[in-house]
């Protein structure tokens, strides 16, 4: 059973590893201070995209029961997008699929935080149909 804590320090080794690793292209994140849980991610617009020069601000939001629980991911910087709905909410599974070739978010091979990441990045790639 994977309780708060262990969802936490979960968190903690994901960043730490990430950081190690270099992060992620046009990607910066950290955790909000108040709450491990609740991730704000810094995008930049893919060059040769109609997102070039933006910058777009995503929150990722982490349940409890991480890592037994699906990620969820909102874009706050208004955008209109096929896998963005009007809530913000982004479509981490289908972006997945057609960004990774996975059947689901679940199955892409970087830990979950990295993964995110990558999807968050995915959107303002402009490479979506």
């Amino acid at each position: 059973q994977c309780n708060g804590l262990v969802g936490a320090r979960h968190l903690i080794m994901e960043h730490k590893a990430l950081e190690e690793k270099g992060g992620v292209e046009r990607v910066e994140v950290a955790p909000t201070p108040d709450n491990i849980r609740k991730w704000t991610a810094v995008v930049e617009g893919a060059e040769g995209s109609q997102f070039e020069g933006g910058v777009f601000f995503f929150d990722i939001f982490f349940p409890k029961q991480y890592p037994m629980r699906k990620i969820k991911m909102a874009c706050l910087t208004h955008i209109v997008h096929p896998y963005v709905m009007v809530s913000g909410m982004v479509d981490m599974e289908a972006v997945a699929r057609l960004c990774y070739g996975v059947k689901q978010f679940s199955e892409m091979k970087h830990g979950g935080v990295e993964s995110a990441l990558m999807v968050a990045a995915a959107v303002v790639s402009g490479k979506l149909p």
